[in-house]
């Protein structure tokens, strides 16, 4: 006769102990839009999950507290028989220590044991199917869940009540998800290949546009195309076909005086006719004006509001500090937008691994992330440029044939090009060791006149 009758029982118990695992993580990883749609389902089966999903904490809570207890029943009827069988076995010496060293080593291996076959993969098994575990044991979890209701409302009770204790009452608010959690979780699936680079720039940037300014996205007022008040309309059609712009500010004295843009497709009426008597005042729309430090974001509504394409900044004594348009907006966020008329010339030109011919126009906060280094902490600039850093650094602009060049960080940084009174072009290098700084660049040859 078997001197424990109670192995079934106990096996009985842990078996259900490892449904209710599978079944509780077979319904924990449905998605939101499956449950949905199951809602709206003729099939009684999904619309059964569904309803079990209505209120999932109550309902979860029950299945992990029917497991609780299974696994716990099981453990106590599998150690009660260990410990009769310890008792009958002759071979068992009777010494104490023994004994109680023989009982720790089962209880131990019994703990490893039921956790593995009756939580650790059990879970791993109702994650991999949980579309057919769902289904066939949706009828299992709730019953022992319907079962346990009125307990698991009770813990519900004891817990808040115990928790005001702490300070934590019912029904708070969690905490927001910070922007730093959000960049962070799609670090880790740019890592794992879940997200594109090009997707993760993009949603780093849409955090970024909130607090960049119009100022780091312009068109600086040394590269705006402008006409004068009394251009020729021949004059405006050949700047036009040049440069490719379908608005053109238009100034009175100089460029600090804008009056308005003039939109070329406006134009369009005078083909055929005479331009006798033309004047850019008639066809010039009113262009809107806004401070060079004002979010881009805020500028955004502004456009939409407003139906405009386009902005003049302006600094703080009221002169033209350069022109915005939505373009340019929208690139900060999805990057460069290239159509027919874009000069095809990069502002950033990679000449080999770790060596880099770059615009001085391009944002220093640009060339501190291609070369993971930081600039401005070494020495106060007010520039926004890469150029403009270099040419407070230099203490003036350099001739047209000097190429003056500076280490930071161990990147090299050498002036190729200086036009238009700022440093147009610049070779950026990252030095593999402490050498020698060439006086002028390698390569010269290659790098040839901006353009």
């Amino acid at each position: 006769m078997d001197p424990y009758p109670n192995w079934p029982a106990a096996l009985l118990f842990l078996l259900a102990g490892a449904l209710l695992a599978a079944g509780r993580t077979a319904l924990t990883v449905l998605p939101d839009s499956a449950v949905k749609r199951m809602a709206g389902s003729e099939n009684p089966k999904e619309r059964r999950i569904a309803k079990l999903l209505e209120k999932p904490t109550a309902f979860l809570d029950g299945l992990e507290l029917a497991r609780l207890i299974c696994v716990a029943a099981g453990c106590i009827l599998l150690w009660k028989g260990m410990n009769i069988l310890l008792i009958n076995k002759e071979f068992v010496p009777e010494s104490l220590v023994f004994q109680w060293g023989i009982r720790i080593g089962l209880f131990l291996l019994l703990v490893l044991v039921l956790d593995v076959f009756c939580y650790l993969l059990p879970s791993r098994i109702g994650a991999k199917y949980a579309g057919g575990l769902s289904f066939t044991l949706a009828g299992l979890c709730g019953g022992f869940s319907f079962l346990l209701r009125p307990f698991v409302c009770l813990n519900h009770w004891a817990a808040e009540w115990i928790g005001r204790l702490f300070g934590v009452h019912p029904g708070e608010p969690a905490e927001d998800v910070t922007e730093e959690e959000i960049r962070l979780m799609v670090d880790m699936g740019n890592e794992k290949g879940a997200i594109e680079k090009s997707e993760k720039d993009m949603i780093n940037n849409i955090f970024e546009f909130d607090n960049r300014t119009v100022s780091e996205v312009m068109t600086h007022r040394m590269d705006m195309t402008a006409i004068p008040l009394d251009a020729p309309l021949e004059e405006i059609i050949r700047i036009a076909i040049e440069t490719g712009y379908s608005r053109i500010p238009v100034y009175e004295k100089d460029i600090d005086s804008i009056e308005g843009i003039l939109y070329v497709k406006d134009l369009l009426c005078l083909i055929g006719k005479s331009d006798a008597g033309f004047s850019a005042r008639n066809y010039m729309r009113k262009v809107l004006f806004v401070p060079e430090n004002i979010p881009c974001v805020d500028l955004f509504g502004q456009f939409k509001q407003k139906k405009l394409q386009a902005a003049i900044a302006v600094d703080e004594y009221g002169g033209t500090a350069g022109i915005v348009s939505m373009e340019d907006l929208l690139e900060s966020i999805v990057g460069n937008i290239q159509d027919e008329y874009d000069d095809e010339e990069e502002e950033i030109y990679q000449i080999q691994e770790g060596c880099y011919l770059i615009d001085g126009t391009v944002s220093i906060d640009e060339v501190e992330s291609l070369f993971d280094i930081e600039l401005e902490s070494q020495e106060e600039s007010a520039y926004d440029t890469i150029g403009g850093f270099l040419t407070d650094l230099l203490g003036g602009l350099p001739g047209p044939e000097e190429h003056p060049s500076i280490t930071l960080d161990g990147v090299c940084f050498t002036v190729v090009l200086t036009a238009q009174r700022r440093i147009a072009r610049i070779r950026v290098e990252r030095l593999p060791s402490e050498t020698e700084i060439p006086d002028k660049p390698d390569k010269k040859e290659k790098i040839g006149k901006d353009g």
